[in-house]
């Protein structure tokens, strides 16, 4: 509820707690960065960060915009040891002579604060209004819908909104209601060097067959079906012990038959989280998508149809590092406000409209719900069997 992060291997608050408890001296001793205080520490020679990069460490109090005092103490550390706090899209300071030397920039160029990936990742898709969300297929399957209500549940994770200076005037920005799945299109990289065990040179054209082989079958890959917590769960369930499953498998199932199984599971977990959102906080009318594995438009499409909802094409590959320099145009003047930055710099590609595949994917993600829940304590056993 003060963090708005349930406890997981993400935030960086447990890693610091371990590290503390076993060199207690660095507590009065080390500032503590995270990585964009550490470069701006270099660039310019301020302690400083924004609030959603220093958000995802978990050490902060997001009702209050500030440190949130019970977690220090746990960690036995004093705020005074952690960057000082600043709005996204804020000039923070300017690169140093030194810096300037080594990065090959003029001495004095203005360094603007970003924001964690995730949330520039938000802001490049043109996300700036609750109601419609961003979603990353990449190695991680990461997705944000913005809020201006501070609100927890263990269907997402709560994040400060990358959202700059001029627009919040000195107020707390919203917020980011983030869905994460870490085993995204790593799931393929599993495939190809583990399953298959294909050199690192044949893998891009490899799995390029395999799309195309899979993009032909139906839905539902006759039958297989996989649930896609290779790097185990986030939200909903918050279990780092889970592990993948691949149910269904017959004779007649080949590796484009996985494939297909990996792209439907990854979708059907996506409309787990979705739903989980709304539930939570309201409708989801649109999901702008992007990342690698996004730009396949029968992957596109197959999302659509799972989720049962529109999917919109980021015209921009790169989302996120948009979404940072949306951050450095607002903190240099060139907008007033991140609202006209959006319409100038971002632009949405091909919209997907529902299609008649959605029935069966609706019927699919009846037994997808029900699988994970069903096979936990099985999975819970056969992961103490094996430490």
């Amino acid at each position: 509820r003060v963090s708005g992060k349930p406890p997981c291997t993400t935030p960086s608050l447990y890693k610091l707690a371990y590290l503390f408890d076993r060199l207690p001296a660095l507590r009065g001793t080390a500032h503590v960065c995270d990585v964009q205080s550490f470069l701006l520490w270099k660039l310019t020679g301020e302690h400083k960060s924004s609030l959603p990069s220093v958000d995802p460490m978990g050490v902060l109090d997001l009702s209050t915009g500030d440190y949130a005092e019970p977690l220090l103490d746990f960690l036995g550390v004093r705020s005074e040891r952690f960057p000082a706090l600043v709005p996204a899209g804020q000039r923070i300071g300017a690169l140093t002579q030194a810096a300037a030397a080594v990065c090959c920039l003029p001495t004095g160029l203005p360094v603007v604060s970003g924001a964690g990936d995730g949330q520039a990742a938000g802001l490049g898709a043109g996300i700036a209004a609750p109601g419609e969300a961003y979603l990353n297929l990449g190695t991680a399957l990461v997705s944000g819908v913005l809020s201006n209500t501070y609100r927890t549940d263990l269907s997402f994770r709560t994040l400060f909104a990358a959202t700059p200076a001029s627009d919040t005037h000195g107020a707390l920005p919203p917020y980011f209601l983030e869905t994460d799945l870490k085993g995204g299109t790593f799931t393929f990289d599993w495939l190809c060097e583990r399953l298959l065990e294909l050199p690192p040179a044949d893998k891009g054209a490899h799995l390029a067959e395999l799309g195309a082989r899979a993009a032909a079958l139906p839905s539902g890959a006759q039958g297989l079906m996989l649930v896609p917590y290779w790097n185990g769960v986030m939200n909903p369930y918050w279990d780092d012990a889970a592990s993948g499953v691949l149910v269904g498998l017959r004779g007649h199932h080949s590796q484009a038959h996985v494939y297909r199984a990996i792209v439907e599971g990854l979708a059907l977990e996506q409309r787990l989280h979705t739903e989980a959102v709304e539930a939570s906080a309201g409708a989801i009318r649109a999901l702008v998508c992007m990342g690698g594995l996004s730009e396949e438009r029968w992957v596109r499409q197959l999302f659509c149809d799972a989720l049962a909802k529109p999917v919109v094409a980021a015209a921009s590959r790169e989302a996120t590092c948009l979404g940072a320099g949306i951050l450095a145009a607002c903190g240099a003047g060139l907008f007033p406000n991140s609202e006209s930055a959006i319409q100038c710099m971002t632009r949405r590609g091909e919209r997907h409209e529902v299609g008649a595949e959605a029935p069966t994917y609706a019927a699919l993600f009846e037994v997808y719900r029900g699988l994970y829940p069903a096979l936990r304590s099985a999975q819970a056993r056969l992961n103490a069997l094996n430490h």
